[in-house]
């Protein structure tokens, strides 16, 4: 049977398209997660030591979404065989996705990346289970 974290990284694998460009590194993943956890049907919060794992999937793949928005805004446009390839589009597709998940999540409704950006998310480290105010700036993509 999957586990709770396994459900939610296994969401994020799948409606964030982990595997597409932008890729979604493991460790990006379970940071996201990390990020989503909430307090338990006990009332018992992320951190303690009888917390039993419990995630807001919206929340969780508002993040992912919006580290893929954060990865492709660096992409650029081009021309090649006259074809043209407009990659900018991509972050904004990601900012629209996480903006519906965030909208449906149980969490705060004002989630976005930290203030470090992506860079939050590939550094090795605590995660912090909780909402940090650094964390939270409003419709600040």
């Amino acid at each position: 049977m999957e586990t709770p974290r396994e459900s939610c990284e296994g969401d994020v694998r799948l409606f964030a398209q982990s595997a597409t460009w932008p890729e979604l590194t493991d460790a990006e993943i379970k940071a996201v997660a990390n990020k989503a956890l909430v307090m338990d049907s006990a009332g018992i919060r992320p951190g303690s030591s009888s917390y039993t794992d419990t995630f807001d999937h919206n929340r969780a793949l508002a993040l992912a979404c919006a580290l893929k928005a954060a990865k492709a805004a660096a992409a650029y446009d081009f021309s090649s065989g006259g074809q043209s390839h407009k990659r900018s589009q991509v972050a904004t597709y990601w900012e629209k996705k996480a903006e519906g998940y965030r909208r449906r999540s149980a969490s705060s409704g004002a989630i976005s990346l930290p203030a470090a950006g992506a860079a939050a998310f590939t550094t090795t480290g605590d995660y912090s289970p909780l909402v940090n105010a650094s964390d939270v700036h409003g419709e600040d993509l």
